[in-house]
């Protein structure tokens, strides 16, 4: 429930975070069928990682 009585499917989302709290990267959508896939988190998580 929303608290006005009324019943809302949430988006599936997706994020990835930096160590800053910085949102990196999202991935959201209204279809509640539609999921992110492994591999493009895997991709967004590789792409903010900072190689020593």
């Amino acid at each position: 429930m929303t608290g006005t009585g009324t019943w809302e499917l949430p988006f599936p989302t997706a994020l990835v975070v930096d160590e800053k709290g910085v949102v990196a990267w999202m991935d959201v959508t209204p279809d509640w069928m539609k999921r992110t896939e492994a591999d493009a988190l895997i991709d967004a998580v590789r792409s903010i990682i900072v190689k020593v």
